[in-house]
């Protein structure tokens, strides 16, 4: 009996240990991607003065990452005419059996 509770406690410590990251680049060095910035929610501002375009949002397949969906913002207020998106927050749509990632801002133009 305490060797069957030793190895579930083994088990689970082990279980326990596992971690996963992941990370969003919310700039990019890459010569092709809008030179768009990106201002996470309550976190950034921008220093400049600015006015406001629109709200955008967009929003992926379960498989999307932060990171595509970031490319995918930038490309459209790129299009937009914007040169920065503000108060980005990353959230879920529930969908079916599972939650579908999305990404929502503020377009933005420097004056």
């Amino acid at each position: 009996m305490i060797t069957k509770i030793f190895i579930i406690l083994s088990v689970l410590l082990t279980l326990n240990a596992c971690t996963s990251t992941q990370y969003v680049a919310l700039s990019s060095t890459d010569k092709k991607s809008p030179k768009v910035e990106v201002f996470l929610r309550d976190i950034q501002k921008p220093v400049k003065e600015y006015e406001i375009i629109s709200y955008i949002e967009t929003s992926g397949t379960i498989f999307t990452t932060k990171n595509q969906l970031i490319i995918g913002l930038k490309k459209k207020v790129d299009k937009l005419g914007g040169d920065a998106v503000i108060d980005v927050n990353f959230f879920y749509i529930p969908w079916v059996l599972s939650s579908i990632p999305a990404v929502d801002g503020v377009v933005i133009k420097y004056k």
